[in-house]
């Protein structure tokens, strides 16, 4: 490998002797030092070996295989032409005794023992095969014997026997070109050995009994540069298979060339700044290149704090699965450094620990383009743009940009000059310098595609589905599962399920940074990390549908049987009575009915996490005005059981306030038919239906209300019935402990305008009982 410097002065007396130095037209040329070449010899039952494939075809015996034979027979008889064939399998891969592929072969011969003669004018020449073969081929299934055609074989021959006249032991030179084009990862498919002469020339095969007289394969290798663009060590150096060794090597190669690097830290060592050839120092990427980390264990290039850790110039880059750490450097790009004419696409990667006294402690672009996808920016240090600093056209989807420190302007992110940042599904918040603002720049080029989370106002996070000011409440940087350390998103943190699914698509992102499936509840989840399948959904906002609204949790619980719906609506009240407040639901349309088993309505959950605004009863609404005609409010279809409703106003629904098809349910502590004043009529069965009102029961075994007073209902104010029973199906149900017909306080007349409970064809129910609790007021 030569690697070309140009220079105004003669090269140094002092420079070390191991480079070769050649001063040429004002050209310096660095030669590497090559590994020292390795011999391998491959021989039937030496040191374990066992992949010797040998035989041979012949004409008048055309059904027959030979392979286990002790000979291989070549001539060219016209009573019947004899091929011989001979492989050797598995002499290449990581193993012991194997050679590296990619490695270069220096040199090979085959050394077999003669003991049948031919002529010493004979032609016995050794032709590559093209097609797969085994010992039990025969003359028949190659169809007619083996044809040097380009086809079956090469028509050109790989070596040819010096004297075929000649027995013992002969050796064949000149197959190195068969071994390199093997080891550069073409399949092992051996040789067929044609002889033009009549006098067949015939050597012991791998099944003699004499092992030095079976077939040997020996071959001169040395390790290649990055052999198939895989990294073979953590050791920093600039020769064999090193990540550095492999990085010049792809900026030696034209095109888009692909690096492997297994888990493992790898270190920089070489200390040095200044020159951008990757020799030392930072790992300067001059050429396209796909740098790849490991996807289930962790991958980490540490900077060591010699310099920055990758330096992309004029090239397009893509990584995954890196963590990128250690670098510290004056200039601008701590962990990655990209010049105004490369692109950096990076996916399911960190970007921790870097330290910069300019710009961009984390990556920087002075006007190349970013792509940043599943990521982490956490933990990095600069005077402005903390996590990233961006003067190309950079984009964040479903990144994490927290911890990062940057005093002056932008601990999160940074846009400058004529750069933009596009954002969507992203956390820009908690950085840390505690003067600085989550982002900086212009207001203009700081591009919101929505669903963004910031801890302050200044990224701009104004669209569809951002919320600014809010805490997304992040774990520690820690290994979460996957290659890399993550931030995860802890129970009831405001980045769960508030994401757009629309963005969360392969090849990148139907997975989060680890690797996990994404989306895993209602919607992705905001940031790098997609939380578990949650046992329950968070109702955020009185709004009819979207992210955070009671129908699209509905929705999402029907998918997923045994999900609490809990409140946590931190919107302005839009309902009063006098001192007290709550806050109404008003759907457009009919709810979708409750189908899975199993789901909680729990809108207690309410006041837990806003607090007691309404003294008289519940928190929540759910107000049908406009839910249009023939609509029931809450309905646990056919297909629930085990199913609860709680803590709700439903009202002014055309027909029942809640319909239960499917049995083994539970409606407790609900005002049904009055207002969450507890006095003001809300009635349900505005369409004055007979058999309709506030609670129709079709099933089995249900509960209505409960021994204790958070578990009552008031099932007042409603059209017809307060509860009705209908049909032979509804039997086995119990009503315990609520008011039918009064108010919340249990003394006003809120009369239902028929039955308080009716009866239709309904038996073996209880309502009331003897016990404390168990009594209704009607």
């Amino acid at each position: 490998m030569k690697f070309v410097e140009r220079i105004a002065s003669c090269w140094s007396a002092s420079a070390p002797a191991s480079i070769a130095r050649v001063l040429t037209a004002g050209l310096i040329f660095f030669v590497m030092p090559y590994a020292q070449a390795t011999v391998e010899t491959y021989q039937e039952g030496v040191s374990s070996y066992s992949g010797t494939q040998d035989s041979y075809l012949q004409e008048d015996t055309p059904g027959s295989s030979h392979g286990t034979e002790l000979f291989v027979v070549s001539d060219a008889d016209g009573d019947g032409i004899e091929q011989g064939l001979i492989r050797f399998d598995n002499i290449f891969g990581g193993g012991a005794g194997q050679i590296p592929f990619g490695s270069i072969i220096n040199s090979a011969t085959l050394t077999v023992d003669v003991y049948d003669t031919s002529e010493s004018g004979a032609q016995v020449r050794l032709h590559r095969m093209l097609v797969a073969w085994s010992e039990t081929t025969t003359w028949n299934s190659m169809t007619n014997g083996i044809q040097a055609d380009d086809i079956e074989a090469m028509s050109a021959f790989d070596a040819q026997v010096v004297d075929p006249s000649s027995s013992g032991l002969q050796v064949i030179a000149g197959l190195a070109a068969a071994l390199q084009s093997w080891s550069d990862g073409a399949t092992t498919t051996g040789w067929v050995i044609l002889n033009n002469n009549t006098n067949g020339w015939n050597f012991r095969s791998s099944e003699f009994d004499t092992v030095a007289s079976r077939p040997l394969l020996t071959v001169d290798w040395t390790p290649g540069i990055c052999p198939g663009g895989n990294v073979t060590t953590t050791t920093d150096s600039t020769d064999n298979s090193s990540l550095r060794a492999c990085i010049i090597w792809s900026n030696a190669n034209s095109g888009t060339d692909t690096i492997t690097v297994p888990a493992g830290t790898y270190t920089l060592t070489l200390a040095g700044t200044g020159e951008d050839a990757a020799n030392t120092g930072d790992l300067d990427i001059t050429d396209d290149v796909i740098i790849n980390g490991d996807a289930a264990a962790a991958t980490i290039i540490d900077g060591n704090s010699l310099d920055r850790v990758f330096d992309i110039l004029g090239a397009d880059v893509t990584m995954t699965n890196l963590t990128i750490q250690g670098g510290d450097v004056t200039a601008d790009g701590a962990g990655v450094a990209i010049d105004a004419t490369g692109s950096l696409t990076m996916t399911h990667s960190t970007v921790s620990g870097n330290t910069t006294t300019a710009d961009g402690g984390g990556i920087a672009t002075a006007g190349g383009t970013v792509d940043l996808t599943n990521i982490t920016l956490t933990v990095n240090t600069a005077d402005q743009g903390g996590g990233l600093d961006c003067a190309g056209a950079c984009t964040l989807t479903n990144v994490t940009v927290t911890s990062n420190i940057a005093p002056t302007n932008g601990d999160g992110v940074r846009q400058t000059g004529s750069g933009t940042i596009t954002f969507a599904n992203t956390i820009v918040a908690s950085n840390l310098s505690g003067g600085a603002t989550e982002c900086a720049g212009a207001a203009a080029n700081l591009i919101s595609s929505g669903y963004n989370l910031s801890s302050d106002t200044s990224c701009d996070f104004t669209s569809t589905g951002d919320q600014e000011n809010t805490d997304p409440s992040l774990g520690i940087l820690q290994d979460n599962g996957g290659p890399t350390f993550t931030h995860a998103i802890a129970d009831g943190s405001r980045a769960l399920d508030t994401g757009d699914s629309s963005v969360c698509v392969g090849p990148d992102n139907d997975t989060d940074q680890r690797g996990s499936a994404r989306p895993l509840g209602v919607s992705c989840d905001v940031g790098s990390y997609e939380a578990a399948a949650i046992a329950f959904c968070t109702v955020t906002t009185t709004g009819d549908t979207g992210l955070g609204s009671l129908r699209n949790c509905i929705i999402y619980a029907n998918s997923n049987p045994g999900i609490t719906i809990r409140f946590d609506i931190a919107e302005a009240t839009n309902r009063s009575a006098g001192a007290d407040d709550w806050w109404a639901i008003t759907p457009a349309s009919a709810l979708p009915p409750i189908s899975a088993a199993n789901t909680t309505i729990d809108a207690t959950t309410q006041t837990t996490n806003q607090g007691d605004t309404n003294s008289s009863g519940p928190e929540v609404e759910i107000d049908g005005t406009g839910a249009g005609v023939a609509t029931d409010g809450l309905v646990i279809g056919a297909t629930s059981s085990g199913s609860t409703i709680r803590g709700l106003v439903i009202s002014n629904f055309s027909d029942n306030g809640i319909l239960l098809l499917g049995g083994s349910n539970t409606v407790a502590g609900n005002f049904v038919g009055l207002s969450a004043d507890g006095t003001t009529l809300a009635s349900n069965n505005t369409n004055d239906t007979a058999q309709q009102g506030g609670i129709r029961i079709e099933s089995a075994s249900n509960t209505i209300g409960g021994t204790v007073d958070a578990d009552r209902n008031v099932i007042s104010g409603n059209f017809q019935s307060g509860i009705g029973f209908y049909g032979a199906g509804a039997t086995g149900n119990d009503v315990y402990g609520n008011y039918i017909g009064l108010d919340a306080g249990g003394t006003l007349d809120k009369g239902n305008t028929e039955e308080g409970i009716d009866f239709e064809f309904a038996n073996s129910n209880t309502v009331g009982g003897p016990l404390a609790g168990q009594r209704n007021i009607i």
